[in-house]
């Protein structure tokens, strides 16, 4: 498993910097990767239904202002850990699959009440201990980390290009990240449509 340096200090090979030996230090690429860590792994995650970070959370919390209009209550999303992409609304002791919601922000509207039956979420959670990244999960985010890194690091227009085809592919073919989510499918877990980023669109 690696830590949030080992990640980072991968990364600065392929660019071809300095390597790092804190995420606080002053020197500019440590300040860069403690910038851009974790908002990359956040977005990756986010990508995909990834195992590791899937959780089922709690009861749902009703939020106590209800929609102005088109549904009857709304519920707060989890924080703990941080929930970065809904994959599954289930209501009741059963875990009943509800398909009637909608996410507006940082809420899930619906018209089903907690008085009936309480509201729980799978979802992906953001993971801050990064040693938790399974390996295939933290080649995605070093090859992404490293192309955003060369941007500040490398004046090498060519070597930018390589990376970011190193990363994501092109044209949605190849690329770290879409062979982190082969790996993902050959264990039995499918991509979700939801939470999808700009860049990690680019690699689908």
């Amino acid at each position: 498993m690696s830590s949030s340096v080992e990640i980072c200090n991968m990364a600065l090979i392929k660019v071809g910097a300095t390597r790092i030996s804190s995420l606080s230090g002053t020197e500019k690429s440590a300040e860069l990767c403690n910038a851009l860590l974790q908002p990359i792994i956040d977005d990756v995650l986010s990508s995909f239904d990834w195992k590791c970070a899937r959780t089922r959370s709690p009861a749902l919390t009703q939020d106590s202002t209800a929609p102005n209009f088109q549904y009857n209550y709304r519920y707060v999303l989890p924080t703990n850990p941080y929930c970065l992409s809904i994959r599954e609304v289930h209501y009741g002791d059963d875990g009943d699959k509800l398909t009637d919601w909608v996410q507006e922000g940082r809420y899930i509207l619906t018209n089903q009440d907690n008085d009936d039956d309480d509201l729980y979420l799978l979802y992906t959670g953001r993971i801050v201990d990064h040693t938790q990244l399974p390996s295939h999960v933290v080649q995605a985010v070093v090859a992404i980390l490293a192309w955003k890194l060369s941007y500040s690091l490398s004046p090498k227009a060519e070597l930018k290009e390589s990376l970011r085809v190193e990363a994501v592919g092109t044209d949605g073919n190849g690329g770290a990240l879409l062979e982190a989510k082969q790996v993902e499918q050959s264990t039995g877990y499918q991509e979700s449509e939801e939470g999808s980023t700009s860049w990690a669109d680019e690699g689908r």
